[in-house]
């Protein structure tokens, strides 16, 4: 093979990569029924509505220069998985942004576990749809085999860049999320990133936990912006927020 050739079928696996990992995620959303990747309108959502915020860390804030830091959550179950969070929106949306974290891994049982624990009782068999093929789809994507052992550096980060919420009731909460998708298969390995923007209405359920938020199998993509640079004047106008690192 000819140097040129070389150069041509490099940028050709580049480019596979690339479609990968936007087909992983996109079909992880469809399973999940949480929204239509990369695509949707600005929706009526009022980013700042419900109860007012607190000043302290747990319960999140919103920063004179309105970025928003989603609060700690108050257990952690099976030493791995966020639980309990604040009840107010921006609960409900660090509630999301754990069960990303915990639902797009590499690790099928973790994440059957993390469908478990954060979706509706109801709905959580429908949930588990989601969790081999997520683990097997990301492990292709960087160049893993669908099952087996994982290599030690091996990850999948899911970083929000991105919230919006509306209050439908103090219970129910909508949130869409724009967030970063980081995987490799080591350290040294070149990683494959994504930006993505989803949606999922969330419930207070008093029966879990003692009260949390779980998340649910209604169709919010209509609620979802479109994507955009944070810190742009269009990143605003459809209505997103900084999320505080």
């Amino acid at each position: 093979m000819t140097s040129t050739q070389q150069i041509r079928e490099a940028a050709r696996r580049r480019r596979r990569r690339a479609r990968l990992l936007v087909g992983v995620v996109a079909a992880l959303a469809a399973v999940l029924v949480v929204s239509s990747l990369m695509s949707g309108s600005g929706g009526d959502g009022d980013a700042h509505g419900g109860p007012a915020p607190s000043s302290d860390g747990r319960s999140g804030s919103i920063s004179p220069q309105g970025a928003v830091t989603l609060p700690g959550a108050a257990e952690l179950l099976d030493e791995r998985f966020p639980v309990r969070f604040p009840h107010t929106p921006q609960g409900a949306a660090a509630a999301m942004a754990a069960m990303l974290n915990a639902s797009w891994t590499l690790d099928a049982d973790h994440n059957l576990r993390a469908a478990d624990i954060y979706a509706q009782p109801q709905i959580r068999e429908r949930a588990r749809e989601a969790a081999v093929p997520s683990a097997r789809g990301m492990r292709e994507h960087i160049g893993l085999p669908p099952d087996g052992p994982l290599p030690n550096e091996a990850y999948v980060r899911v970083t929000p860049i991105g919230v919006r919420w509306k209050v439908i009731t103090p219970d129910q909460i909508r949130v869409a999320m724009m967030v970063n998708v980081t995987a490799a298969a080591s350290a040294q390995a070149t990683p494959q990133s994504q930006v993505v923007a989803l949606g999922s209405d969330w419930v207070w359920d008093p029966s879990v936990r003692g009260g949390d938020w779980v998340w649910t199998l209604d169709d919010v993509s209509e609620f979802v912006p479109q994507i955009a640079d944070p810190g742009t004047q269009r990143f605003t106008s459809l209505g997103w927020l900084p999320v505080a690192s």
